[in-house]
């Protein structure tokens, strides 16, 4: 058997015993994105908000619809509908998953589920939805609003700041006399009121006749030494 019978061989072994397991593997990556399970979730929200709860109306089967993609097992769409949809009939759910299971109902988009779902855009702003669009108000419309936000954001993080009330505004060091550097030095060493301080206020007095007998001097101090 040469390697393109062998080929050939394998690729139909694959498709005829394995059929099942590459549809459920042949797409798993987007389904498990964030985006995916974020969609999931405003889902639920959706269905939440609108019926207090599960829906136990005919309403059940455009759930199960746009939800059924996103989830992909059989099992697991079973289990889901089970919780929020109980009252789509049994044939109609299992038709929707194997639908879902073998590529024939694709995820739809954010506007495309927005008119399976009748989601407006009063009820997208309540609800924060981000994945899910409105009827009336469209994918342009949506990137011309974001792009509104984002210049107001911008001005706003650039608009200039009131001005505070500090040292290097007010420039103590100007009106005692001295220099900017000799100004903090002497505030780290020394505590000074807020207030202006003069120069005399800031120096030590000098040592009396008796602190200076007692010091000794050295001979390099003293003259002609």
């Amino acid at each position: 058997m040469g390697a393109v019978d062998r080929q050939r061989s394998w690729g139909e072994q694959r498709s005829i015993s394995n059929c099942k397991l590459l549809e459920q593997h042949r797409r798993p990556r987007w389904r498990r994105s964030l985006q995916t399970r974020l969609r999931m979730y405003e889902i639920e929200t959706l269905i939440e908000h609108r019926h207090g709860g599960p829906c136990d109306t005919d309403d059940g089967v455009i759930y199960a619809t746009a939800a059924a993609p996103l989830i992909v097992d059989v099992k697991a769409i079973e289990l889901w509908s089970e919780h929020w949809v109980p009252a789509v009939p049994r044939d109609a759910l299992r038709e929707i998953a194997i639908d879902a299971l073998y590529g024939r109902l694709r995820p739809l988009s954010a506007d495309g589920i927005a008119l399976v779902l009748k989601v407006n855009r009063a009820e997208r702003d309540a609800l924060n939805l981000r994945t899910i669009g409105a009827t009336d108000f469209g994918k342009i419309a949506r990137a011309a609003e974001r792009r509104r936000k984002a210049r107001e954001r911008a001005a706003k993080a650039y608009a200039p700041r009131p001005p505070r009330d500090s040292q290097e505004k007010r420039k103590p060091w100007k009106a005692a006399g001295i220099s900017r550097a000799t100004w903090f030095r002497r505030q780290a060493h020394v505590e000074v009121p807020a207030e202006v301080v003069r120069p005399e206020n800031l120096h030590t007095s000098p040592p009396s006749g008796r602190e200076c007998a007692e010091k000794p001097v050295s001979r390099s101090h003293v003259p002609g030494c």
